[in-house]
Protein backbone atom coordinates (compact mmCIF):
# COMPACT_ATOMS: atom_id res chain seq x y z
CA UNK A 1 0.00 0.00 0.00
CA UNK A 2 1.48 3.64 -1.23
CA UNK A 3 1.31 5.98 1.35
CA UNK A 4 -1.04 9.13 0.19
CA UNK A 5 0.67 12.22 -0.49
CA UNK A 6 0.94 15.08 1.58
CA UNK A 7 -1.54 18.43 0.59
CA UNK A 8 1.99 20.00 -0.19
CA UNK A 9 3.25 16.86 -2.03
CA UNK A 10 -0.02 16.81 -4.48
CA UNK A 11 0.17 20.86 -4.90
CA UNK A 12 3.82 20.66 -6.20
CA UNK A 13 3.32 17.88 -8.14
CA UNK A 14 1.02 19.50 -9.96
CA UNK A 15 2.80 22.65 -10.31
CA UNK A 16 5.80 20.58 -11.80
CA UNK A 17 3.51 18.97 -14.02
CA UNK A 18 1.94 22.77 -15.20
CA UNK A 19 5.23 24.03 -15.38
CA UNK A 20 6.42 20.91 -17.44
CA UNK A 21 9.28 19.96 -15.10
CA UNK A 22 10.23 16.65 -13.24
CA UNK A 23 9.20 16.78 -9.49
CA UNK A 24 12.54 17.19 -7.56
CA UNK A 25 11.48 16.92 -3.94
CA UNK A 26 12.13 13.99 -2.21
CA UNK A 27 9.03 12.61 -0.68
CA UNK A 28 8.41 14.54 3.12
CA UNK A 29 10.64 17.04 2.58
CA UNK A 30 9.01 20.11 4.05
CA UNK A 31 10.37 22.46 1.58
CA UNK A 32 11.88 22.94 -1.69
CA UNK A 33 14.06 25.84 -3.74
CA UNK A 34 13.30 27.13 -7.62
CA UNK A 35 14.77 30.01 -9.16
CA UNK A 36 13.03 32.02 -11.35
CA UNK A 37 13.89 35.45 -13.29
CA UNK A 38 17.12 35.13 -11.42
CA UNK A 39 15.20 35.13 -7.86
CA UNK A 40 15.75 32.22 -5.80
CA UNK A 41 12.20 31.37 -4.15
CA UNK A 42 11.63 28.59 -1.55
CA UNK A 43 8.24 26.84 -1.01
CA UNK A 44 7.71 25.81 2.67
CA UNK A 45 5.34 23.46 3.84
CA UNK A 46 3.31 25.08 7.06
CA UNK A 47 0.76 21.85 7.84
CA UNK A 48 -1.92 21.55 8.71
CA UNK A 49 -2.42 25.43 7.23
CA UNK A 50 -0.24 25.73 3.58
CA UNK A 51 2.17 26.66 1.78
CA UNK A 52 4.67 29.91 2.66
CA UNK A 53 6.38 31.07 -0.48
CA UNK A 54 9.87 33.32 0.52
CA UNK A 55 11.73 35.58 -2.06
CA UNK A 56 15.01 36.54 -0.97
CA UNK A 57 15.21 40.27 -1.53
CA UNK A 58 18.58 41.36 0.14
CA UNK A 59 20.63 40.77 3.23
CA UNK A 60 20.06 43.28 5.87
CA UNK A 61 23.36 45.79 6.65
CA UNK A 62 25.61 45.49 9.38
CA UNK A 63 25.51 49.24 10.15
CA UNK A 64 22.67 50.15 12.16
CA UNK A 65 21.68 53.06 10.35
CA UNK A 66 21.45 51.32 7.09
CA UNK A 67 19.73 48.63 8.23
CA UNK A 68 17.20 51.37 9.99
CA UNK A 69 17.02 52.73 6.44
CA UNK A 70 16.34 49.23 4.97
CA UNK A 71 13.49 48.57 7.61
CA UNK A 72 11.66 51.96 7.38
CA UNK A 73 11.63 51.11 2.85
CA UNK A 74 10.28 48.06 3.67
CA UNK A 75 8.11 48.95 6.34
CA UNK A 76 6.99 51.21 3.63
CA UNK A 77 6.66 49.27 0.99
CA UNK A 78 4.66 46.87 2.91
CA UNK A 79 1.67 49.68 3.84
CA UNK A 80 1.91 50.60 -0.37
CA UNK A 81 1.13 47.25 -2.01
CA UNK A 82 -1.21 46.23 0.68
CA UNK A 83 -4.52 46.30 -1.02
CA UNK A 84 -2.23 44.75 -4.75
CA UNK A 85 0.08 42.24 -3.41
CA UNK A 86 -0.24 39.03 -2.08
CA UNK A 87 3.05 39.07 -0.73
CA UNK A 88 4.68 41.56 2.27
CA UNK A 89 8.02 41.87 3.26
CA UNK A 90 9.45 39.65 6.41
CA UNK A 91 12.75 39.47 8.22
CA UNK A 92 14.20 35.96 8.19
CA UNK A 93 17.41 34.79 10.21
CA UNK A 94 19.55 32.47 8.88
CA UNK A 95 23.30 31.23 9.35
CA UNK A 96 24.31 34.26 6.32
CA UNK A 97 22.73 36.76 8.54
CA UNK A 98 19.12 38.21 8.28
CA UNK A 99 17.50 38.95 5.06
CA UNK A 100 14.60 40.48 3.71
CA UNK A 101 11.97 38.11 2.00
CA UNK A 102 8.79 38.50 0.34
CA UNK A 103 6.09 36.10 1.73
CA UNK A 104 2.77 35.42 1.35
CA UNK A 105 0.45 32.25 2.10
CA UNK A 106 -1.14 29.80 0.44
CA UNK A 107 -4.29 27.88 2.37
CA UNK A 108 -4.88 24.42 1.72
CA UNK A 109 -8.09 24.54 0.18
CA UNK A 110 -9.25 23.16 -3.19
CA UNK A 111 -8.11 25.85 -5.24
CA UNK A 112 -4.43 26.08 -4.08
CA UNK A 113 -2.44 25.68 -7.16
CA UNK A 114 -4.01 28.60 -8.39
CA UNK A 115 -3.74 30.54 -5.52
CA UNK A 116 0.01 29.13 -5.04
CA UNK A 117 0.69 30.41 -9.03
CA UNK A 118 -0.66 33.83 -8.10
CA UNK A 119 1.45 34.05 -4.49
CA UNK A 120 4.56 32.69 -6.61
CA UNK A 121 4.16 35.75 -9.25
CA UNK A 122 3.27 38.51 -6.17
CA UNK A 123 6.31 37.09 -4.29
CA UNK A 124 8.51 37.64 -7.23
CA UNK A 125 7.48 41.08 -8.41
CA UNK A 126 7.65 41.96 -4.64
CA UNK A 127 11.20 40.64 -4.15
CA UNK A 128 12.32 42.34 -8.12
CA UNK A 129 10.83 45.52 -7.16
CA UNK A 130 11.89 46.03 -3.21
CA UNK A 131 15.50 44.63 -3.94
CA UNK A 132 15.57 47.60 -6.70
CA UNK A 133 14.12 50.19 -4.06
CA UNK A 134 16.20 49.02 -1.30
CA UNK A 135 19.51 49.29 -3.05
CA UNK A 136 19.21 52.57 -5.16
CA UNK A 137 18.57 53.94 -1.69
CA UNK A 138 21.45 52.48 -0.27
CA UNK A 139 23.70 53.68 -3.17
CA UNK A 140 22.78 57.18 -4.16
CA UNK A 141 20.00 56.18 -6.62
CA UNK A 142 21.74 53.16 -8.66
CA UNK A 143 21.06 49.69 -8.60
CA UNK A 144 24.44 48.29 -6.74
CA UNK A 145 22.88 44.24 -7.25
CA UNK A 146 25.12 41.87 -9.49
CA UNK A 147 22.78 41.58 -12.22
CA UNK A 148 21.85 37.92 -12.21
CA UNK A 149 21.35 35.28 -15.28
CA UNK A 150 17.97 35.58 -16.59
CA UNK A 151 15.83 32.65 -16.77
CA UNK A 152 12.04 33.26 -17.77
CA UNK A 153 10.21 30.63 -15.26
CA UNK A 154 6.23 30.37 -17.75
CA UNK A 155 3.46 30.34 -15.12
CA UNK A 156 0.24 29.36 -16.29
CA UNK A 157 -2.44 31.52 -15.30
Amino acid sequence: MRPVPSPFERTLKELWTQLGLRPDTPRHEPATRLVADGISLTLLDRLPLGIAVEAEIVRLADEPPEQSRQLTAALEMNLGLLLDCRATIHRRATRDGTWLVARSFVPYTVNAFETLIRSIEDSISLADFAGKQLSRASHGGKDARPKPARTKMMLPL
